[in-house]
């Protein structure tokens, strides 16, 4: 039988379930991040401090900003040295 060219690049038995329980894990992130964006979207009251022109939610938002920016930075240093059960909190 003639081998295919992606034969050689094609996972093993470990790395599928590997992926297979990083894609899930994934696609429960998009879900809590849908879920989340929804009950934001059907609150007039949320909507209307994220949306409005105020100086404070101005602020709210560049705080948000940089607390994420600080997270993701801090996050990708300390997520070697962290167990599984702690990098998945």
């Amino acid at each position: 039988m003639r081998e295919l060219a992606t034969d050689e690049i094609r996972p093993l038995g470990g790395e599928r379930s590997y992926f297979a329980h990083v894609f899930a894990w994934m696609a429960v992130a998009l879900a809590v991040t849908g879920i989340v964006a929804g009950l934001i979207g059907r609150s007039e009251r949320a909507m209307h401090a994220l949306i409005s022109s105020t100086g404070s939610a101005k602020l709210v938002w560049i705080i948000c900003a940089l607390v994420e920016l600080v997270l993701v930075l801090g996050l990708v240093g300390l997520v070697q040295h962290m167990d599984t059960f702690q990098a998945t909190g």
